[in-house]
Parts: structure tokens; C-alpha cells; sequence
């Protein structure tokens, strides 16, 4: 899977994802994050549970954890989110 939020000096981020049963997915996904010279300056790690409510509905936790180019943990969070599954429109 990949992601991109478009953040200043973030690359897409790189991950993979897994069905677990019960209608659940969990995935963990990578991003690099750079200074203006272009030097890694953080690696981010989200890990997520996402669970499918009805076939046009989820709702996902989120882990994320943001690490130091030695390994040091430097900030964490959880959030949650909730999302609709776009529909086609009728085009008249």
C-alpha cells in the first residue's frame, strides 16, 4: 500500500496490510521525512486497525510513532477516523 498526505519534506509512505477475520485489516506503513538539504531527519511508523462496519463504512485506529535516525523514540499518538465509501453519481 502506499500513502501521501503531500506534508513539506514527506515522502509517500510504504507499507503493507493483512486481512486478521471479523472483518478487520490491520497494516503498518513507513515514512521518511526530510530537512530542506534533503537529509532524513525522522522515520515515521504507523501501525492500523481497520474495521469494515458495512460494505461503504469503516472506522480505523491509528499508532503512530515517530523515531530519530538512531532509533529514539521522539513522539507517539493514537487517533481514530471514520470513513464513507465514494459513490458513483449519476452523470444527468
Amino acid at each position: 500500500m502506499m500513502e501521501f498526505n503531500g506534508a513539506p519534506g514527506a515522502t509517500p509512505a510504504h507499507g503493507v496490510w493483512k486481512y486478521v477475520g471479523n472483518q478487520v485489516f490491520e497494516g503498518t506503513w513507513y515514512r521518511f521525512g526530510y530537512n530542506a538539504q534533503g537529509q532524513i531527519q525522522a522515520i515515521t511508523r504507523v501501525r492500523s486497525r481497520i474495521h469494515l462496519i458495512a460494505d461503504d463504512e469503516y472506522a480505523n485506529e491509528v499508532k503512530i510513532d515517530v523515531y530519530s535516525t538512531t532509533g529514539q523514540l521522539l513522539i507517539s499518538w493514537m487517533n481514530t477516523s471514520r470513513g464513507h465509501r465514494i459513490v458513483v453519481e449519476p452523470f444527468e
